[in-house]
């Protein structure tokens, strides 16, 4: 890829294979030529996925691979001499905070003043002593339902 050349020897001989001296030098052909084959493939990667873990450390991955600019796709070994990107790395290293929980507010009135509807409830992540923090801390225990079904009383 990216260039090169083709060498060969060019050499005057008779019907048997000799070499004889009565070639044309104007008709001889090249003993050179260039052999573009496209540009060189090179590591290409996408964007990391989601972590594992939201708090103690958890894994994230993303594709890496070796393709031409066009998008033609190669092994890894057509792109060894360029160092491959990784596609593996730690993530959401910081500790778990465990006293931290999330808690609820008070279920809204129902939704509807007759038939089918819903109730609503703020959750937010606290810790022990009550101090509010962002929702972040709490992403690793499990979360309360924010709404749930109510009856209003009965329609006309």
């Amino acid at each position: 890829c990216a260039g090169g050349f083709q060498r060969r020897a060019v050499v005057c001989q008779d019907e048997n294979g000799y070499p004889a001296s009565n070639c044309d030098q104007g008709s001889k052909p090249s003993e050179q030529r260039s052999c573009e084959s496209g540009s060189c493939p090179q590591w290409v990667y996408g964007n990391w996925g989601e972590c594992t873990k939201s708090c103690g450390g958890g894994t994230r991955t993303r594709l890496v691979v070796c393709q031409r600019p066009s998008g033609e796709r190669f092994n890894d070994l057509s792109c060894e001499v360029l160092e491959k990107p990784p596609d593996r790395e730690q993530c959401n290293t910081q500790n778990c905070h465990r006293h931290t929980s999330w808690n609820a507010g008070p279920w809204s009135a129902c939704s509807v003043s007759c038939g089918r509807g819903f109730k609503f409830r703020n959750i937010y992540c606290a810790m022990k002593d009550g101090g509010i923090l962002e929702n972040e801390y709490c992403k690793h225990l499990p979360k309360p339902n924010v709404q749930k079904k109510c009856r209003g009383g009965r329609c006309p």
